[in-house]
C-alpha cells in the first residue's frame, strides 16, 4: 500500500471553517433530533418535543452563522440541562437519549476548556482519555439497537459468542503509550481529533472488523494513529477525501449522519499545531482497510 502525505492548504470559508470545528457538535444535536422523533413515537405525542427539537435545529444554524463560540457552548449546555430535566419523567424510554445528553456534556466540557485555555499542551491521564473515548463509541454501540456492537477488547476463545447467535461486533482497540506509562503530553483538541477519526473508521468498516487507535508520547513528538481494515480509500482519491464534504467514490451519503468533515478537521488541527499528516489506503486483498497518522512536534519545554 502507498503511504500518501496529505499536503497543503484547505481553503474554507468562515461558515465551513466553523462547521469543520463544530462539526462533533453538529453530529450530536443530528442525533439528539431524530431520537426526539423516535421517543414521541413510541410515546403516540408527536409533539412532545417539537420545540425542542427546532431549538436544536436553530442551534445547527448558529454554529454555522456565529463567531462567538461560549455563548454557543452555553446555550447547547443549557438545552442540555433542559432535555434532561424534561426527559425524567419518559425513563425507560429516554434512556438512550440520555446517555446522549451525557456525552454532549462531556463534549461541551471540552470545548469550554479550550476556549478558555487555548488548544495547549496539558498532560491527562491514560484512565480520563479511556473514559471519554468508551464513553462515545458505548453510546454509539447502544444506538445501533443490536445491529451491532461494540467492544474495547481483543477477541479470545472466552470472549467468541456462537456465529449463529452473534450480535456483529466491532472490536475497537484503544491503545495508549508515553515515557511514564500513566500519562500523555497531548493539546487538548487531538482527543476530539482522535474520537473523530476512530467513528470515521467505524463507519466505513464492515461489522466484525477491527479498529486499533493509537495515542503514543514520545522525547520528540506526539504519533497519533488509526488503523481500521475496511473498504478502504481507492489511493488516487486520497488527496480528495480530505477536502470539505468529501468522500471516497465507494461510499455513500446515507451510510452516515455526519457530514465528511472528519479529515478536513485532522488535516486542519495538523498544520496548525506543525505536525504532518499521512493516510495509507487499500480497497482489496488481506491489507485492504485505511491507516491515518498524524505526527506533531512535542513543544519545548519552558526555557528551551
Amino acid at each position: 500500500m502507498k503511504r500518501t502525505e496529505i499536503t497543503g492548504d484547505i481553503q474554507l470559508d468562515p461558515p465551513q471553517l466553523r462547521l469543520v470545528g463544530y462539526h462533533s457538535f453538529v453530529n450530536i444535536i443530528n442525533v439528539l433530533v431524530i431520537e426526539l422523533e423516535r421517543l414521541e413515537g413510541e410515546l403516540e405525542k408527536p409533539d412532545l418535543f417539537r420545540s425542542a427539537r427546532q431549538q436544536l435545529l436553530d442551534l445547527i444554524d448558529a454554529f454555522r452563522e456565529e463567531e462567538a463560540q461560549l455563548p454557543l457552548m452555553q446555550h447547547l449546555n443549557e438545552m442540555r440541562l433542559l432535555l434532561q430535566a424534561n426527559l425524567e419523567e419518559h425513563a425507560p424510554e429516554a434512556t438512550q437519549i440520555m446517555k446522549i445528553l451525557e456525552v454532549a456534556h462531556m463534549r461541551i466540557e471540552e470545548m469550554i476548556a479550550r476556549q478558555s485555555q487555548g488548544d495547549c499542551w496539558v498532560r491527562m491521564s491514560f484512565a480520563r482519555l479511556r473514559h471519554s473515548f468508551e464513553l462515545v463509541f458505548t453510546v454509539i454501540s447502544e444506538l445501533a439497537r443490536d445491529r451491532y456492537r461494540i467492544t474495547f477488547r481483543e477477541e479470545t476463545p472466552r470472549t467468541k459468542p456462537p456465529r449463529d447467535e452473534a450480535v456483529p461486533v466491532y472490536r475497537i482497540i484503544l491503545e495508549l503509550a508515553s515515557p511514564d506509562g500513566e500519562t500523555i503530553h497531548m493539546p487538548l483538541v487531538l482527543q476530539d481529533v482522535l474520537r473523530d477519526l476512530t467513528a470515521n473508521a467505524r463507519k466505513y468498516t464492515e461489522p466484525g472488523g477491527r479498529i486499533v487507535a493509537r495515542l503514543e508520547e514520545t522525547a520528540r513528538e506526539l504519533i497519533l494513529t488509526v488503523r481500521d481494515n475496511g473498504r478502504g480509500i481507492h489511493p488516487e482519491e486520497i488527496p480528495r477525501v480530505v477536502r470539505f464534504g468529501e468522500r471516497g467514490s465507494n461510499t455513500a451519503p446515507s451510510e452516515t449522519r455526519g457530514g465528511g468533515f472528519g479529515l478536513t478537521k485532522a488535516h486542519l488541527v495538523t498544520r496548525t499545531l506543525g505536525g504532518r499528516m499521512w493516510i495509507t489506503s487499500a480497497t482489496e486483498g488481506p491489507e485492504g482497510g485505511t491507516t491515518v497518522e498524524i505526527r506533531v512536534p512535542q513543544p519545548p519545554l519552558p526555557g528551551q
